[in-house]
């Protein structure tokens, strides 16, 4: 698709509209006794969570305790040791670290002791952009903006996207921002760059571009303002679950299902 003449936008024509969630409690860390095995535990949800493209990872409580927030967890700098642990602070923030590419981590977490073995598990996810999937060649980068344009004819920001060199944006984000960057091929000079939503390489290309976290008091408060078309729940102290093959293109394909939620029951079930 060209654009004013300027720029070919490549596309697949294979884009993923339906998202799919999972709840787990955060309990789960309790059963490891050290902080690495609790970092590793962390670091199997975070890999398996990428291994079938789950695109929200939602943290909550069984016992419908006040979590915070994701912005409350990262300004606490307590260190989490057995006798005095936030199960649920302590997996959201690994999980969002671990999500997030390797060059971007030392910009947009601050130093903290639960992260201190959180290198364990590496993701290997296509966003991350390393070696293991550079031959995909992916359009898009993830990127944090560092700085404004200081040029007024030029105004726009500049982005970190683990290359040699800041990209310029057309627009001014805030500085800090994490944005999702695509890069467009044009048909002479330089490649440019625009920032996009984050679901785009999803949607548009099929990609899977990693995961949001986000944590919740209760399970009852995930299934309220979540809008899913379909909830699956497993556990141990059930004796029975249902569920469908993602990707199910009688189901996901066909327009039936465009927001699905899988719950993870933790000791006290999900019934």
């Amino acid at each position: 698709m060209k654009d004013k003449g300027e720029f070919i936008e490549e596309t697949t024509g294979k884009g993923r509209k339906w998202k799919v969630s999972v709840a787990i409690p955060g309990d789960c860390v309790k059963t490891a006794q050290s902080g690495p095995l609790r970092a590793y535990l962390a670091g199997q949800i975070a890999r398996a969570a990428t291994l079938f493209n789950v695109d929200h990872i939602i943290v909550y409580s069984e016992k419908a305790e006040h979590v915070g927030t994701m912005e409350e967890i990262w300004r606490d700098n307590e260190p989490n040791s057995q006798e005095k642990l936030n199960p649920h602070a302590f997996l959201a923030r690994l999980l969002s670290y671990l999500e997030a590419p390797q060059y971007l981590r030392q910009t947009l977490f601050p130093m903290h002791p639960d992260l201190s073995f959180a290198g364990l598990t590496p993701l290997e996810a296509t966003h991350h952009g390393t070696v293991f999937n550079a031959t995909l060649q992916s359009a898009y980068r993830e990127g944090v903006i560092t700085r404004l344009s200081s040029n007024p004819k030029k105004p726009g920001s500049y982005a970190n996207i683990g290359l040699h060199k800041d990209v310029r944006l057309p627009s001014a984000l805030p500085v800090g921002t994490r944005t999702t960057v695509h890069l467009q091929r044009p048909t002479s000079g330089k490649p440019r760059a625009c920032a996009v939503p984050r679901a785009a390489p999803r949607e548009r290309e099929g990609l899977y571009w990693g995961y949001e976290v986000s944590l919740c008091s209760r399970l009852g408060e995930v299934l309220e303002g979540g809008g899913y078309d379909l909830v699956v729940g497993f556990s141990d102290r059930d004796s029975a679950g249902w569920c469908c093959e993602v990707g199910d293109e009688e189901l996901f394909g066909g327009g039936c299902l465009r927001n699905v939620l899988v719950v993870l029951g933790g000791s006290e079930g999900v019934r």
